[in-house]
C-alpha cells in the first residue's frame, strides 16, 4: 500500500471514528423525557389513548435536528401539555401548530409535555432540549394552581412538615417516564391499569384516620372505580389529602403563596437564561385548570371543597404573571375568560372524573391562544 493510499485510508477511518463518537454523544441527549420509540396506552371508562414517543424521547411525530425555513418552538409543560387522555395529534401544542400553519406561519411545535411534571422538571427539560433542538421560542405551559403547588418550598415552608400532596402532587403520573424506560418500550392498557390498582391500594394503606373517613364518605361507585384502576389515583389522593388545595392558593398575599411564587420565578428565570444562551425567547401561557373554570358535580363527588369565588378570581393568573415579572419574562398569555365562557355555554372541556382536557378542551384552549401567539411569533422584529 502506497503512502498516499495509506493516508486516505487513515483519513477515512478517522472520519468514521469522529462520526461514531458524534453519534454516541447525540445518543446521550436523545432521550429527552421518555425512552425513544416507546409507546404508552391507557384505557378507562372516560377515554382510550395511546402515546407514541419519537426517536428523541418526546411525544410527537418524528423530528429532525434542523428544519430550514421553519420556526421551531418547544412547548414545555405537564400532562395537560402532553395530552393525557387524547391521541397524539390532539394536545394543544399540535392544535396550535396547525392553527398557525393555516395562517401562513411555517412552524413546528415540539410537544415536550411530561405527566406529573412541575417547574423543576420544566427547567430540566429545557436544559436538555434547548441545546439539542435549538428552538427560536419556548412556550412554558403553567397549569393554574398545580404548578404553584409543586414549586419547591421556600425556607419558611421547609421548617414545617408539608402535606404529601404538596411534596409530590402527582406521584402516579410522574412514574410514566420510568414505565417507558423498560424494554421492550411498550406499556399496554392492561399494565397501566394494573399500576393504577397498585397505586390505589398503596394509597389506602397510607391514609390517616381523617383521610380514611373522607374516602369512606365518597360515592360507592367512585370508590369501586378507584380500586379497579378506572379512576386517576392522583386526583383522588389530592382530594383526600387536601380537599381545599385549589382554594388555599387564592390568597395572593399569604407568606406561603408568595414563597411559592418566588420559587416558580426562580425556575422560570433559569429557563429564560438557558433560552438566551441559545438565542431563543420564552413565552409563558396559563393553562386553565378545572376548579377555576367549571364546578361540575364530579368535583364535589371526588371530595373537593369549592367556593364560588374560584370561578371568577384572577388570582391563579396574577400569581403566574407575578412570577414571570420576577423572572424577567415579559410575554405572559392568558385565555381563562374565553375558556370559562366556553364552559358556561356547556362545552365539555374536561373529563368528568380525571380532570384533564378533553379533545374539545385542547381545541378550545389552542384556538383561543393561537391569535395571541400569532402576533408574537409572526413579528419578525422579535
Amino acid at each position: 500500500m502506497g503512502v498516499a493510499t495509506a493516508g486516505c485510508v487513515a483519513a477515512f477511518l478517522f472520519m468514521v471514528a469522529i462520526d461514531r463518537v458524534a453519534a454516541l454523544a447525540l445518543e446521550g441527549h436523545e432521550a429527552l423525557i421518555f425512552a425513544p420509540n416507546s409507546r404508552f396506552r391507557l384505557k378507562t371508562s372516560e377515554f382510550d389513548f395511546e402515546a407514541h414517543i419519537n426517536s428523541f424521547g418526546f411525544r410527537d411525530r418524528p423530528f429532525r435536528l434542523t428544519e430550514p425555513g421553519v420556526t421551531r418552538v418547544l412547548a414545555i409543560g405537564d400532562s395537560f401539555t402532553y395530552g393525557w387522555g387524547v391521541q397524539d395529534s390532539e394536545p394543544w401544542p399540535k392544535v396550535v401548530e396547525r392553527d398557525l400553519s393555516r395562517l401562513g406561519l411555517p412552524i413546528e411545535i415540539a410537544n415536550l409535555g411530561r405527566p406529573g411534571a412541575g417547574p423543576e422538571q420544566y427547567l430540566e427539560i429545557a436544559q436538555a432540549a434547548v441545546p439539542l433542538l435549538k428552538p427560536r421560542w419556548i412556550i412554558v405551559g403553567l397549569l393554574q394552581g398545580d404548578d404553584l403547588s409543586q414549586s419547591k418550598p421556600g425556607p419558611a415552608e421547609r421548617k414545617a412538615k408539608a402535606p404529601p400532596v404538596l411534596t409530590a402532587l402527582y406521584p402516579t403520573l410522574s412514574q410514566i417516564p420510568a414505565l417507558l424506560a423498560d424494554k421492550p418500550p411498550v406499556v399496554t392498557a392492561e399494565e397501566s391499569r394494573r399500576k393504577w390498582r397498585e397505586q390505589a391500594r398503596a394509597l389506602l394503606v397510607r391514609l390517616k384516620p381523617r383521610e380514611r373517613k373522607r374516602f369512606d364518605s365518597l360515592d360507592p361507585s367512585l370508590r369501586e372505580r378507584f380500586l379497579a384502576g378506572d379512576a386517576n389515583p392522583d386526583i383522588v389522593a389530592i382530594a383526600l389529602h387536601r380537599p381545599d388545595y385549589s382554594s388555599w392558593l387564592l390568597d395572593e398575599s399569604s407568606t406561603e403563596v408568595q414563597s411559592k411564587v418566588m420559587s416558580m420565578a426562580d425556575r422560570l428565570a433559569r429557563i429564560r437564561e438557558v433560552a438566551q444562551a441559545y438565542g431563543a425567547r420564552v413565552i409563558v401561557v396559563s393553562i386553565p385548570n378545572w376548579p377555576y373554570v367549571s364546578h361540575s358535580a364530579s368535583l364535589r363527588r371526588i371530595g373537593f371543597v369549592l367556593n364560588g369565588n374560584m370561578l371568577s378570581t384572577d388570582a391563579p393568573d396574577d400569581e403566574a404573571r407575578q412570577a414571570c415579572r420576577e423572572a424577567g419574562i415579559d410575554r405572559f398569555l392568558s385565555v381563562t375568560d374565553e375558556i370559562r365562557q366556553r364552559a358556561a355555554e356547556g362545552a365539555a372541556l374536561y373529563y368528568a372524573l380525571d380532570g384533564h382536557f378533553t379533545r374539545e378542551g385542547h381545541k378550545a384552549f389552542a384556538d383561543a391562544l393561537a391569535p395571541q401567539l400569532w402576533q408574537i411569533l409572526s413579528d419578525q422584529r422579535t
